[in-house]
């Protein structure tokens, strides 16, 4: 009975060990095998047993602790990677080339983008830490002073940079390119790299020196019709002398004779020769008027125009009454309406 009662405590003893060992293996094994899907890659693994409030519990705790960082970890490098790849190709599809430099004699490129070759003709291994050749080798040799001195100032100063000059592409042609960049400085104010963007501007150069030709052309031009406007004002001015000279001398011969035919023998003349002696002096009159304005209009470019209230409907009755002795005036019957005043010169308006 002793032996059979110890050999059943014994018995117990085994099958609680076995037992209590197995629900310990157990939640030990998940976890290894969650370890083991995570580091296969596999963040979407299910973790339990999250509550229990012992060794286990701290231990699954614990991976699905180490899960979510490396589930932040997965994002994260999703991200950086999307930030990258747009920053690429925004850097590719700029119109010209991105770059990183040292601050050295060479400008020795350390990163440019693929806009290198459109704008240089060079691949972007050439300039790489100037493999084949130097950034500074193909700035023209004009400009080489005036780059180095620009960035130079801006530099000491802290400011960002800006400068237009040419470089010589690797076809040996010139070209027009604009830079702006800034220096990158560590914390003690050491100078580590610049960065910047240089672009092709030669077609936009290229018009500007056009426009200014062609302001240059029409420059001229306008000052070529001035002067020919100014002869021509100063021919017109002499034969308008000219011509007015030579009209008065008969004016005053015919207002001269009309006015002795009037003045001693109107009472033998009969009252239609009287009438046609008279339309002939208020002609002759009107001539004179009319050169006057001539000449008036002729001196209009050399003086000021005379601007005053007019009654323009007196004007243009004026005009009518001196051009009445006109036989196609007395086939036409004029109806003259409300017209307003103006402010105009006078003389020159009729």
């Amino acid at each position: 009975i002793t032996f059979v009662g110890l050999l059943i405590t014994i018995s117990g003893f085994a099958l609680t060990f076995v037992i209590g060992s197995y629900q310990i293996s157990k939640p030990i094994i998940n976890i290894a095998g969650i370890l083991a899907d995570l580091a296969g890659g596999d963040l979407t693994v299910q973790i339990e047993q999250k509550d229990r409030q012992d060794e286990i519990g701290v231990m699954v705790n614990a991976v699905d602790h180490f899960r979510n960082i490396s589930i932040e970890k997965q994002q994260a490098e999703e991200d950086l990677r999307e930030s990258q790849r747009t920053l690429s190709t925004l850097m590719n599809n700029l119109p010209g080339m991105v770059y990183k430099c040292e601050y050295d004699e060479d400008w020795t490129m350390l990163f440019v983008s693929q806009g290198c070759f459109p704008l240089t003709g060079y691949q972007q291994t050439d300039l790489l830490n100037s493999n084949k050749l130097s950034y500074n080798a193909l700035i023209h040799p004009e400009y080489m002073e005036y780059v180095r001195n620009t960035i130079n100032s801006a530099l000491n100063q802290k400011q960002p940079f800006n400068l237009i000059y040419r470089i010589i592409d690797a076809n040996q042609h010139e070209k027009w390119v604009h830079e702006e960049g800034e220096g990158i400085f560590s914390d003690e104010g050491e100078i580590l790299h610049l960065e910047g963007f240089i672009t092709d501007i030669t077609d936009r150069i290229k018009a500007e020196e056009a426009f200014k030709e062609l302001n240059k052309e029409l420059e001229r031009r306008i000052t070529e019709r001035t002067i020919e406007l100014e002869t021509s004002n100063r021919d017109l001015e002499g034969f308008t002398y000219s011509v007015s000279h030579d009209l008065r001398a008969p004016l005053r011969a015919i207002n001269g004779f009309s006015k002795i035919l009037h003045d001693e023998f109107s009472e033998e003349l009969p009252e239609k020769a009287n009438y046609y002696l008279d339309v002939i002096q208020k002609n002759t009159m009107r001539m004179s008027h009319l050169i006057n304005d001539l000449l008036n209009f002729a001196r209009i470019g050399k003086s000021v125009l005379r601007y005053q209230p007019t009654d323009v409907e007196n004007i243009v009755r004026e005009v009518l009454a001196e051009n009445n002795s006109d036989l196609l005036f007395q086939r036409v019957t004029f109806v003259i309406g409300k017209l307003p005043r103006g402010n105009a010169d006078p003389a020159l308006l009729k």
